[in-house]
């Protein structure tokens, strides 16, 4: 959750024959060995990643900054190795701007709700501004959550000062609704929100508020359901 790591840029699942690429984050250098979502690493430095568990997986991926490492990975079913040099990677936000029917949309991944996740949003939204982008669609697949505050703050980016962002209810039925305090907000012509069985927690308080407060058009499968928030103390 601090928005940034040391590694060759994916986040990935533990399968049986090792770990299943959920995400190739652009101009990583996994993305220009040539990996690519749904591919499957298989080894590093010739050692199988088949049944070992996610710390074990997170060593032997992972390293130190400017090191190598030669990764087995299957794609369409064929075996392609790569040395690939491990980098800090920033790894919560990526945008990018395409082309729809001739005309500009601007694409905002959220792989999870960090320390700068707001602020990075908030760039991105005003490169949008300043593109003069009318389509915003903001991609939550795969995001499993992290810190409400970080998606506090992306709300409060399109919402109106004073509309209610978000609301909890405790234990005891108390409700307490979080208003957004903040003077900016951008707004778009069209606006969609991308979505899987993996966007949980801060992802579905995202997702439904700018469905109900914002219109945004809700695009993907039935979320995780998480619906609850914890505290550490």
């Amino acid at each position: 959750l601090a928005g940034s790591y040391v590694g060759i840029g994916i986040s990935y699942l533990v399968v049986n024959q090792g770990a299943l690429i959920t995400n190739c984050f652009e101009n990583s250098n996994a993305y220009k060995a040539g990996i690519r979502t749904g591919d499957i690493l298989t080894h590093v430095d010739g050692v199988s990643l088949a049944h070992k568990n996610a710390d074990a997986m997170n060593t032997m991926i992972r390293g130190d900054e400017g090191s190598f490492s030669n990764f087995t990975y299957l794609s369409q079913g064929k075996a392609i190795n790569k040395h690939i040099k491990r980098k800090a990677t920033q790894s919560d936000v990526f945008y990018k701007e395409v082309s729809v029917k001739k005309k500009k949309a601007g694409v905002i991944t959220i792989s999870a709700f960090s320390d700068a996740t707001g602020k990075l949003v908030a760039k991105a939204l005003k490169q949008m501004q300043n593109d003069h982008v009318d389509t915003l669609i903001m991609d939550v697949r795969n995001n499993g959550g992290g810190y409400i505050d970080a998606a506090e703050e992306c709300l409060a980016h399109i919402k109106k000062a004073g509309t209610v962002l978000y609301s909890l209810k405790d234990r005891q039925g108390k409700v307490t609704s979080v208003k957004d305090t903040t003077d900016t907000a951008y707004h778009f012509a069209h606006n969609y929100i991308l979505v899987n069985n993996h966007s949980a927690s801060a992802s579905e308080i995202l997702t439904q508020s700018l469905k109900e407060l914002n219109g945004f058009q809700v695009i993907g499968t039935p979320t995780y359901g998480k619906s609850t928030v914890q505290v550490e103390v």
